[in-house]
């Protein structure tokens, strides 16, 4: 493997980095994935290697074009994107992956990467249906107050999100059967005394630090259509539809649903000129779709909504009647 030095113009400002060719062993399409890790870091993964492609690009058309130099279309299997959690990073990252001609395309929600490794082979011994409350935060050294909390819920063969980024409180309001926490092993003695006595004397076990070699893991797992031998914590979308029709809104929650997935939703929607399809979660949203009538008329629509392995939602609306009147009660 040889490294490809290449200079990225940007305005009057001239930045360096580092490209490597692929491996002769990487070169069939079987054997290499790539990361957008964010806007500016771009690698490359095989089952035993994790190659650096850029690092801090200035830009995201930047680092797809380190991309495209290093990993042609031709030569990668899949693209997966990873992002915090705002659906219009993603969105951004996924659109340049498609434009640059890339098709296989995934999304890596940060929580579900970092809570599999934090359960990874911990004797949790749930039954289908209980949950976990994972604290994170004190692995960042951050303050007891300022933690929060994922909870996962045991299911056939791996483990389900249903909250995220909850204060310890809510969750422990909202999970009070939960028998088991986890915390990082590394927390001081102060903190672990305070989390212990918060938690009372439910099953505590401790995480370590997530290792960059588990993105190998967690990435070929994926591809291979495994569990983690039963510790993946599935891709999640946990947001609520909003369908608005004027000042009125249907609300629908997906958290129970585990992409990718299909719902469909079959509304009342009066002689509203539009309609507007929002995703929503405290903290965040988005805004999928403005459907506008051509005509007025009193209109019943199907509606369908599709998150696929890219965790981005999807929708189309269907007219299936139309009337002359209202319709009482349907709303």
């Amino acid at each position: 493997m040889r490294e490809v030095n290449f200079k990225i113009a940007c305005g009057a400002t001239n930045y360096f980095a580092v490209a490597h060719t692929l491996p002769d062993r990487c070169k069939l399409s079987q054997d290499i994935v790539a990361l957008l890790d964010g806007f500016t870091d771009v690698k490359l993964i095989t089952p035993t290697d994790i190659i650096d492609v850029i690092t801090n690009a200035p830009t995201l058309e930047d680092a797809i074009a380190a991309l495209l130099q290093a990993a042609p279309p031709s030569s990668v299997k899949v693209v997966f994107v990873r992002t915090m959690s705002l659906l219009i990073d993603r969105q951004s990252l996924v659109t340049a992956a498609q434009k640059a001609g890339y098709t296989n395309i995934e999304a890596i929600e940060l929580a579900s990467l970092s809570t599999s490794y934090k359960i990874l082979n911990l004797p949790l011994n749930c039954a289908v249906g209980e949950h976990v409350l994972v604290v994170t935060g004190l692995e960042f050294t951050f303050p007891w107050y300022k933690c929060y909390v994922h909870v996962i819920r045991k299911c056939e063969n791996a483990w389900q999100l249903v909250g995220v980024g909850l204060s310890p409180l809510a969750a422990l309001a909202q999970y009070p059967s939960a028998r088991n926490y986890v915390v990082y092993e590394g927390t001081t003695e102060v903190d672990k005394a305070v989390v212990v006595q918060f938690f009372g004397d439910r099953n505590l076990h401790f995480s370590s630090m997530m290792k960059s070699d588990f993105y190998i893991k967690y990435i070929w797992n994926r591809i291979n259509n495994g569990n983690l031998n039963g510790y993946e914590v599935l891709p999640s979308f946990l947001f609520d539809l909003h369908i608005k029709v004027g000042d009125r809104c249907d609300r629908t929650a997906l958290t129970d649903q585990v992409p990718p997935f299909t719902i469909t939703k079959v509304i009342d929607v009066g002689d509203a000129p539009t309609v507007e399809i929002h995703v929503d979660r405290v903290g965040q949203g988005m805004l999928v779709k403005t459907f506008k009538f051509k005509s007025a008329a009193f209109r019943t629509v199907l509606i369908t909504l599709n998150v696929d392995k890219t965790l981005l939602p999807q929708v189309t609306l269907k007219t299936i009647a139309t009337r002359l009147s209202v319709v009482e009660g349907n709303f």
